[in-house]
Order: C-alpha cells, then structure tokens, then sequence
C-alpha cells in the first residue's frame, strides 16, 4: 500500500503536466461542477485543444447526468496535491512541446476551423434555437442542389444513376438527414446512454450535411459543362467529402453529447458501416 500511493501520485502529476489541465481541475473543484463552455472560456484554447486536456484528465474528471465535468476522487486528491504540494508538482511535471508560432501553424489552425468548425458547432450547442433559421436554409439549398444534380441521397451516400422524380430527390435528402440524426442519437443512447439535447444535435447533422451539399454542386457544375465522371472518377471525388462530413458530425455529436472525440466518432463511422450494409441489401434485391 505504501508503495502504491507514490505511484498514484505520480500518475497525477503526469496527467497535470500542463498548465492548461491544472487550470481546469482547479475550474471544476472550485466551482464542484463545469460545463464545456465555462472551460472554453475560462481557458480561452481552441475546442481541439481542451478536447485534448480532457482526455488526458479522462482518470481525474467525468460527467455527470447534466454532462457537466466533475472531479473523480483520483480528481480530489489531484486538487488537494495542487494545492499543498505546489512546488512539487511544478518540479515532476512533465515538459510538453510548445506549438511553434509563425505562418504556417495560423494557416493549419484556419484550415482546421474551415474543414471542422468547432466554434460553429459550439455555438450551435449553446444556441440552438437561433440556429434554426440558418438550418432550414441549409437544408433547403442542400434538397434543391440534390435536384438540379440528379442525385438522390441515401444517409450519405449519393444515387446518380437513380431515374427519380424531382420531388422524390429532395425528400430523399430530408430524409437523409433525419435518418442520419436518429440514427447517431439512437447509437448514443445505447452505447454511451447520453440523452437529451436533440435539438442540437439535429441542427448539427444539418450542417454537418454542408460537405456533401458541395459535392452535389461540383456535380451539378459537371453536367451543365457536359461532362462526365467515370465511376472511379465519381468515387475519389466523393470520398474526401464523405470524410470532411464524418469529422463535422463526429465533432457535433462530441459537443452536443458531451462524448469524447474518439466515441463520437466510433457512433459515426457505425452509422457508415449501417448505411453501406443497406445499400448492399438494396442492390442484390434490386438486381433480382
């Protein structure tokens, strides 16, 4: 027993070797709970980055029912050892590298934030009815393109060979997104039983749809020019914009549920997994 606490301690001082996961267990112990936001704003990092410090905090802090961050009691002893054992600490921490600065490093961060807006999807989490103006234009620009390109939506896959009606391919892309909605809040319920904020979540699968709203225009700009993708063609230019809507919807499902990166992503690429196997089944009844 002597020996194991050294060893606990040390695995403390290893999870609070950064100044930024200090900051948030002192957050949380002073306050007895934290929302996201609080941190976000406290901290003053990028969503990836204090993603990145929760994780490394994943023995120290978890959630409640509300999703809001408490401390575990490994979390309890890590704030008495902040407090009483400062310089300590300071002296065992571990040294992490320092982001560079320059050109480069703003131009990833910018990318970053076009490709997964984590800031857009925070505010959509803490403002969801505001949002839902935007949102219904969203999808109903995403409907209208489906039909100039012809594509019908199947979750995330697009049908171009389908011979369907106009009306018939918008309602498909609404569809689409509610499917695809019920389906990643079903799959947190069940794996990591998180309920409520649907609403938000259903704005965030809205807007996580923006890629593939992208795509059906580069597709309708390819039929009025006369040209036509080969099916291998078709394929590469799909695949990055099923990839960007898989990392946008992870990202609406980790905020909206309060999961990890990781386990929001795992629901999602679920959810790709169910949507291939219907579209297999399709094909081999439909071929019959």
């Amino acid at each position: 027993m002597s020996e194991e606490k050294p060893r606990e301690k040390a695995r403390i001082y290893s999870a609070l070797g950064h100044p930024h996961r200090k900051k948030i267990i002192e957050i949380i112990g002073e306050k007895g709970r934290s929302g996201f936001k609080e941190l976000h704003e406290n901290l003053g990092i990028s969503v990836g980055a204090l993603y990145y410090h929760i994780d490394m905090l994943n023995q120290l802090i978890t959630q409640d029912e509300q999703r809001k961050y408490i401390l575990t009691e490994r979390g309890k002893l890590a704030l008495k050892l902040l407090k009483t054992e400062e310089e300590q600490l300071s002296s065992l921490s571990l040294t992490e590298v320092k982001k560079p600065e320059g050109t480069w490093p703003k131009f990833l961060a910018t990318v970053q934030q076009i490709f997964i807006p984590g800031r857009l999807f925070l505010y959509i989490s803490t403002q969801p009815i505001q949002s839902i103006p935007l949102t219904a234009v969203t999808i109903a620009f995403g409907a209208w393109i489906a039909v100039q390109a012809n594509l019908e939506f199947i979750l995330i896959f697009p049908n171009s060979l389908a011979k369907t009606s106009p009306p018939l391919i918008a309602t498909a892309f609404v569809v689409s997104w509610l499917l695809l909605f019920t389906l990643c809040d079903f799959m947190t319920i069940i794996l990591f039983k998180r309920k409520g904020a649907n609403l938000t979540l259903l704005i965030e699968s809205a807007f996580s749809l923006l890629p593939l709203i992208l795509f059906s225009c580069i597709w309708y700009l390819g039929r009025i020019l006369n040209f036509n993708f080969t099916m291998l063609e078709a394929t590469l230019l799909l695949l990055p914009f099923q990839a960007w809507t898989i990392g946008m919807m992870s990202t609406g499902i980790s905020l909206s549920k309060g999961l990890r990166i990781d386990k929001a992503a795992l629901i999602c690429f679920i959810a790709v997994y169910i949507n291939l196997t219907y579209l297999m089944l399709r094909t081999i009844i439909l071929a019959r």
